[in-house]
Order: C-alpha cells, then sequence, then structure tokens
C-alpha cells in the first residue's frame, strides 16, 4: 500500500492541467449583386364560337425572359453575360367537337425571336453552358384529338374505351441572323476537306455563316398516343411516344463526333404500358407502369 501511494503522489505531482481557447477564421470579400428589370409585354387575344362548342381562337403577346441565376453561372463558378430572350409570339386555332365523342384542337403558330438563349457547348463553344443566339425564327402546328366511347355513347357510364393524339410540327426552327461557325475536320482530314451538313456538302476548317441553318435539339416532329380502357376503378393503356431526328450543332453535322456533342442524332419511339385501380369511391389508388418495353 505504501509503494502504491508513493506511486500516485508521483503521478499527481507531475500532471497538471491547461484549459484556454483561441478564435479562429477568415474573412473573405463579401459578394452580393442585384438587378431591377422593368419590362412592358403587350398582348392580346381572341375568341370567337363559330357554332354549338367549336371555337376559333388566335393571339399575339410578348415573350420575355431574363436568364436565370444556374443560366449566368458557369460549372468553374464563373459568369456568362446573357442577353434576356425576347420574342414576338403569335397563334391561332380551332377547337371543339368533331362528332359526339371526338374533340379536337389545332392550333398555328410563329415565335419570332429578337434573342434566344440556347445551349453553347453544341453550338461550337466549348467552356459556357448557355449562349445567346441572336435572332431566331419557329414555325410549326400542334393538333390534339381525343375520343371517349363514354361520350360518345358507346358503352355505358362505368365503362370507357379511349384514345389520344398529341402532335408537333416544328417545320421552322433556324437561325434568322448572321452566326459565324467553324465546321470541324474528322479523321485528321485536311481543311478545305468537304463535310456533309443539313444544307449539303461544306468544306471543313473554315468559319462560316449558320444563318438559315436548323437549331440544336429541335426536332421537327414530336408525337405521342395513347389506347386505353377503364373500367369500375380499372385503368389500363398502352402509349407510344417519339420524335424525328435533330441536329445537335449550329452547322447541321450529318456525321456525329467522337465526343458526341456534334452530328445528327436519329429519330426515336418508344412504347409505354401503364395499369391502376382504385375503388370509385375510394381515397387511394395502385399503380404500375413500365417504359420502353421494345427498347
Amino acid at each position: 500500500m505504501a509503494g502504491a501511494g508513493s506511486a500516485l503522489g508521483a503521478f499527481l505531482a507531475f500532471s497538471f492541467l491547461i484549459a484556454g481557447g483561441r478564435p479562429t477564421g477568415a474573412q473573405t470579400a463579401p459578394s452580393e449583386g442585384r438587378q431591377t428589370l422593368d419590362k412592358l409585354l403587350p398582348g392580346i387575344g381572341m375568341t370567337w364560337r363559330v357554332a354549338g362548342d367549336v371555337t376559333l381562337y388566335g393571339g399575339v403577346h410578348r415573350g420575355f425572359a431574363p436568364p436565370r441565376v444556374e443560366d449566368i453561372i458557369t460549372p468553374a463558378g464563373g459568369s456568362v453575360d446573357l442577353d434576356a430572350e425576347l420574342s414576338w409570339n403569335w397563334e391561332a386555332g380551332v377547337r371543339g367537337s368533331i362528332v359526339k365523342g371526338i374533340k379536337g384542337d389545332a392550333t398555328f403558330f410563329v415565335m419570332d425571336f429578337a434573342n434566344q438563349i440556347i445551349p453553347q457547348s453544341v453550338a461550337g463553344g466549348i467552356g459556357a453552358t448557355l449562349t445567346s443566339a441572336g435572332r431566331t425564327l419557329h414555325r410549326g402546328g400542334e393538333l390534339s384529338l381525343t375520343l371517349s366511347s363514354r361520350d360518345a355513347g358507346w358503352t355505358d357510364a362505368e365503362t370507357d374505351v379511349f384514345a389520344r393524339l398529341a402532335s408537333t410540327w416544328v417545320a421552322t426552327a433556324r437561325y434568322s441572323s448572321t452566326r459565324i461557325a467553324t465546321v470541324p475536320c474528322f479523321d485528321g482530314a485536311a481543311a478545305g476537306t468537304l463535310v456533309a451538313t443539313g444544307a449539303g456538302a461544306v468544306p471543313c476548317g473554315a468559319a462560316r455563316d449558320v444563318k438559315g441553318n436548323r437549331l440544336p435539339y429541335a426536332p421537327e416532329w414530336l408525337i405521342s398516343g395513347a389506347v386505353g380502357i377503364e373500367h369500375k376503378g380499372f385503368t389500363g393503356q398502352v402509349e407510344v411516344v417519339g420524335q424525328s431526328s435533330m441536329f445537335a450543332d449550329d452547322v447541321n453535322l450529318v456525321a456525329v463526333t467522337p465526343d458526341g456533342q456534334r452530328g445528327r442524332i436519329g429519330g426515336w419511339a418508344q412504347v409505354n404500358v401503364a395499369v391502376s385501380y382504385g375503388p370509385p369511391q375510394g381515397n387511394w389508388e395502385v399503380f404500375v407502369s413500365a417504359r420502353n418495353l421494345f427498347d
């Protein structure tokens, strides 16, 4: 016991506690910004019921969209000087019942941009995500059709065989102002070698005006349709969606580059299936869906 007490005394004699603290931190330069935008956006529209539930409609309005914060900040933390999108938009169409149980809506539209923001990585640039494309023009039409056996009186109130079709035709989606871009040369080809584009064969390695070329990622056709049945809370449908080919760059290259950033992307279609059930007077529903059945 005496030896143990002596050892404990020696331990306490050479033991001490230091308490204290030191403030740490670093002050960085504050960064903030503020901008106010005031824009008058005129617009006018009209509708005219010509017969029954058939209605003609049309309108024109000014479109305006300033770049979002996520648009002007690059992945590297820098910023991009983007102008606001500004456009005049026209539309004219007709909607209503074609026959009992079948309804339709057809629209013709024009969007004339004084400036449009598009992805720059697919428009010949590197680094920034988006760029101001200048003047662009979009023209086309939209058509939608719906069919209901219940509304047509072909089936009772508890059963409905339905179908729907929606299509968008963008006949024009082009650059309307001067835009200079360089056609790349493939596999070490010499400058001046002809390369296939949507506008025909053009020499590579040379800067050229792409005014009139189709905008990147602007397919001419987008189509979706579905058929199905609804009966006492059960609903099942088969859907088909697809689109036509589109270009991935402003020079409208036909061949695809190894990095996949340029060239023509082929059209596609896929088939989806969905099934659901919910009691007619219940407050719950379960559903199962499968997409791209045929890859």
